[in-house]
């Protein structure tokens, strides 16, 4: 039930804090591959968070795609976007500052966000006030190092890090 699943996350959180590092703690049978964090409780099934190679858009969804057989990160409810923010936050604690790919893009559709690995619309929610459209260049969605808020940039920066996942 609901009040399990959060006590269960809690739980992960304090053994990350008391130990100081990003751990993945297997409360309850978690599927996900090793090193993935289970997301499951908010309906976001497992999730990766590649700190250690920077890519453009593109690179990011052909790595989580080939090397992983998942996809870009898609945030569909504000519980989503709050788990997410929670565990960047930890792992920004541990790694430093980091901005972060998800799949919310506009190509082809400039001013009308919707979610590549799904085709389904980015909610508002996600947006960090007045940076949902910075103009036809600006065509890739990312959460930003430090508010986990999103924001649009050109696909082909290089320099963010991808946040793959697996439903």
């Amino acid at each position: 039930d609901k009040i399990t699943d959060q006590f269960e996350n809690m739980l992960r959180i304090l053994v990350s804090l008391v130990f100081g590092f990003h751990l993945v703690v297997d409360v309850r049978g978690n599927d996900c591959p090793h090193s993935w964090v289970d997301g499951s409780f908010v309906e976001m099934g497992c999730i990766m968070l590649n700190a250690n190679s920077t890519m453009n858009w593109e690179e990011a969804n052909m790595y989580c795609n080939t090397s992983h057989n998942a996809r870009l990160v898609e945030i569909r409810m504000p519980e989503q976007l709050e788990f997410l923010q929670m565990e960047l936050e930890m792992l920004e604690e541990h790694d430093g500052k980091k901005d972060w790919w998800t799949s919310g893009t506009d190509v082809g559709r400039e001013g009308i966000w919707y979610w590549a690995s799904s085709l389904t619309l980015v909610p508002d929610f996600v947006w960090s006030p007045g940076n949902s459209d910075n103009g036809i260049k600006y065509n890739c969605l990312y959460l930003d190092a430090g508010s986990f808020m999103a924001y649009d940039v050109p696909c082909p920066n290089a320099g963010l890090y991808p946040i793959c996942q697996i439903k």
